[in-house]
């Protein structure tokens, strides 16, 4: 073990004068309620943190902590001791929490009205693969499973940290922001529902690649979330049944992740096709989309040519932002487009597939080769 955090370092109470801890818990945000849990007591798995992620850039770790519907921040940068206290770290605050979010009641700040996250799982910071100029870029990203009864969604927050890592927090309230920014969620919204599991994961596209984990059932959900793809286990409780039968009893997806192409952990490994996995498949209707180039879906963007030497001729409708990115979802670079004709300069890319994506107004992208 080279580190360690523990909530039970954390705590207050204000149930027993006489024991550990004991203080008014609106007055530490900081800190952990001991006697708050959306379930019944007595419960050893009180907590039942579901997700972690790392965040390298701040040296900060999130934790979906759903019987408390919340989303925890805590500061990595601390020695184990560090962590244990409440000092020390780049934060200075040691172990303590450095930003909550979802459900300012476990604080005493908040009401059943202010709750805004319902058993959530996979918690994560937008990116990686996104240009730090991309407006998505630091957002926190969070499967919020009980919106309302048999309604799941994924919600994007903008936290309110400054370039120091450093969270606002104005005593005597709840932590910002009051609402999500962005909600992925489908049409009907009951086409979503995934009481528990589930994961989301912003693309290089815009879109996000939910799993409605309950459901068996994985699908893109484009930025107004109408659906650009989606996929349905074909398994009833774990058996292969055959396609387009009814499932009352859909196998459980945990999480899903969507792996470019070019990803170092597939490299040098066999990826052919072994088959269906369900029985008496009919793949006469499957095709293969391999880009999305729509004007309607770009919102004015177009490219002259999809395959380019040296230089990538593109038509917008009005001045924008965009990134050229590599199939590892790495932003490449930067520009700014004026309306009508730009001419952008390729002949320092190496040959293979890139993507242009508009990210002022945040639109989809578009697919180019740069052949050499």
């Amino acid at each position: 073990m080279v580190w360690a955090w523990h909530v039970w370092d954390h705590l207050v109470q204000n149930f027993n004068p006489a024991a550990e801890n004991f203080g008014v818990v609106a007055e530490h945000p900081e800190l952990v309620d001991l006697n708050y849990s959306s379930v019944p007591f007595p419960n050893p798995d009180w907590l039942h943190t579901n997700s972690i992620d790392y965040n390298p850039a701040l040296d900060q770790i999130m934790l979906s902590v759903p019987f408390l519907n919340e989303i925890w921040v805590i500061d990595h940068s601390t020695t184990t001791a560090e962590a244990a206290g409440h000092t020390g770290g780049n934060s200075g605050k040691g172990g303590d929490l450095l930003y909550r979010w979802g459900n300012p009641q476990v604080y005493d700040q908040g009401g059943p009205t202010d709750q805004r996250l319902f058993f959530n799982h996979a918690a994560v910071w937008v990116g990686p693969g996104l240009s730090p100029d991309d407006p998505d870029a630091g957002k926190i990203m969070v499967f919020n499973n009980r919106v309302q009864p048999g309604i799941s969604c994924v919600d994007i927050l903008v936290p309110p940290i400054d370039g120091n890592g450093q969270y606002a927090y104005q005593a005597g309230t709840a932590f910002a922001p009051e609402e999500h920014e962005q909600r992925f969620a489908t049409n009907p919204p009951t086409n979503l529902s995934s009481p528990g599991q589930g994961s989301a994961q912003m693309l290089p596209t815009g879109n996000v690649l939910v799993s409605a984990g309950r459901m068996g059932w994985l699908q893109q959900l484009r930025p107004d979330s109408t659906s650009a793809w989606h996929y349905l286990l074909a398994m009833e409780s774990g058996v292969v049944v055959a396609q387009g039968v009814e499932l009352d009893n859909p196998t459980t997806l945990f999480q899903a992740e969507w792996v470019n192409p070019d990803d170092p952990r597939i490299q040098g490994r066999i990826l052919e096709p072994i088959g269906y996995i369900e029985l008496d498949p009919n793949g006469s209707f499957c095709t293969i989309t391999t880009s999305v180039d729509s004007p309607a879906l770009t919102q004015g963007l177009e490219l002259e040519s999809n395959a380019v030497t040296h230089t990538l001729t593109v038509l917008a409708r009005s001045a924008a932002s965009a990134d050229i990115v590599d199939r590892q979802g790495r932003v490449i670079r930067s520009v700014r487009l004026m309306e009508g004709r730009n001419s952008l300069p390729v002949e320092d890319l190496s040959s293979g597939l890139y993507l242009i994506r508009m990210t002022n107004p945040k639109a989809f992208g578009l697919r180019f080769e740069v052949i050499r």
